[in-house]
């Protein structure tokens, strides 16, 4: 191992992974350090009983023609993840005992007739929009932006559906712009779909890539401290060994950077303060659980207990207050219906993820997820191999990021020109991640961060 690189990475969620391998392909000799034994954070995989399991649950927006798609061309590997599209069945929604597919028609289907008009308006406003008349939105919560046109409780509904899918936070404080700019690119991509191999093989394309190149991905490697003398970042503590670099880049949790890792000592106090106000999307339980058979030949269900709206909105205040309903809204992945090689033969993974609260009694939390999917799949306890779940804590301890799904929220007051930038008040030390500029969807947002950031450091 050299004394010195060009940069150091901490961290190995997909913003490290993804920089690391743009970094190393542009010929800059790297390491990248992470602390757990599989790469990836939140987007990481592992094997449990012959099946893969993900650490989240994943469906990728725009898969190879968004971001992530991106690295692997600017790598020299367009074609290095292969994608399944969430296609044949697609994206269905299921209320009332009945499931059935989640499009446009059958959105307008759905709705009352005096809900029609004003959501067909609001559709065709999305799609008309300049980019000076986006501009002028980055700032102006969805929920103002919808009442706009109507104050149809169903409409607001399925916008509040589709925010808490794309940015994981609720539409009172998220931004219309970036609600708009990522539903738009899902519209005119449609190519929303999932890796063959797990959603942890993104990662470790990225980790190939990096080694392909000449650099060094060390795994069991927690960083101790980021070292900054004369007011810039010399390198890392790890394993009780100084190791120098160039430059440093953090794809830790940017409050875990500053308060910790750094040290609040050596940045200017606003920015401290700054970084402490800084609030997170939101947090998301999930149940994993492997079926002796297969079930369902659907790929993703959107799931809406048949409830009035009354009972729905009561539902979404006590989760937003942290408390656990008694039934709740979430979304159901069938990764092994993209990639049956995620199981033993014959053999079938479905996933239920909900909107929760950090540190809650999870044993309540599993039995409304599992009430759930025997709602969709009433025959499906008698299938069950074996159940994981995770929640925000074990994420907490897995992944950082105070156990979030993606990071600092794209909300009002944290997006566009006011979210955190790449660059730090100390010379040398930067970050990437869902947390440092970018734009999208979860892990998207983080690649774009990474591109981004590579884009500055390979030209300078």
């Amino acid at each position: 191992m050299p004394e010195k690189f060009d940069t150091i990475i901490v961290g190995g969620g997909i913003g490290g992974t993804a920089l690391g391998a743009l970094l190393a392909a542009g010929g800059q000799n790297l390491l990248l350090t992470e602390k757990n034994s599989i790469i990836g954070g939140r987007c990481a995989s592992y094997r449990k009983d012959g099946f893969t399991i993900d650490v989240g649950v994943h469906l990728f927006g725009l898969s190879d023609k968004g971001p992530l798609g991106e690295v692997c061309r600017r790598a020299g590997e367009p074609d290095a993840i292969e994608w399944v599209l969430a296609r044949n069945p697609r994206v269905a929604v299921h209320r009332g005992g009945r499931t059935q597919p989640f499009d446009r028609e059958a959105m307008m289907r759905e709705l009352e007739e005096k809900s029609v008009a004003p959501l067909a308006e609001i559709f065709a406003r999305i799609g008309q929009m300049t980019t000076a008349e986006l501009d002028s939105l980055w700032y102006l919560p969805l929920k103002s932006w919808i009442e706009g046109f109507t104050p149809d409780r169903n409409i607001m509904r399925m916008f509040t559906m589709l925010c808490g899918i794309y940015l994981c936070v609720p539409p009172d404080s998220a931004s219309t712009a970036e609600f708009i700019i990522c539903l738009r690119d899902l519209l005119q991509a449609r190519n929303s779909g999932y890796p063959k191999g797990g959603s942890g093989i993104i990662p470790q394309t990225y980790q190939r890539f990096i080694e392909k190149y000449g650099g060094t991905v060390r795994l069991n490697c927690p960083t101790e401290r980021i070292v900054i003398e004369n007011e810039r970042a010399k390198g890392i503590v790890a394993g009780g060994e100084l190791i120098e670099a160039d430059r440093v880049v953090s794809n830790a949790d940017i409050k875990c950077t500053v308060l910790e890792l750094a040290g609040d000592e050596h940045f200017p106090r606003e920015y401290v303060e700054k970084v402490r106000s800084l609030t997170y999307a939101a947090h998301v339980f999930a149940l994993k659980v492997a079926i002796d058979e297969v079930i369902t030949d659907q790929k993703m269900i959107m799931y809406t207990p048949n409830l009035t709206d009354e009972e729905l909105e009561e539902i979404e205040r006590q989760i937003f207050a942290g408390q656990a309903p008694p039934v709740a809204s979430g979304m159901i992945c069938v990764p092994t219906n993209f990639d049956p090689g995620l199981a033993p033969p014959g053999k079938q993974l479905v996933f239920f993820g909900i909107g929760t609260a950090p540190h809650q009694e999870w044993a309540t939390w599993e039995k409304i997820c599992l009430d759930a999917l025997k709602d969709v799949f009433p025959t499906i306890e008698e299938h069950i191999i074996w159940k994981v779940t995770h929640s925000p804590d074990d994420i907490e301890r897995f992944a950082g990021e105070k156990g979030n799904v993606i990071g600092v929220g794209q909300t009002v007051d944290q997006i566009h020109e006011k979210r955190p930038t790449h660059e730090t008040p100390v010379k040398d030390l930067y970050l990437c991640s869902a947390e440092a500029g970018g734009h999208g969807i979860g892990t998207e947002l983080a690649a774009s961060s990474a591109i981004e950031l590579a884009d500055k450091l390979l030209s300078s």
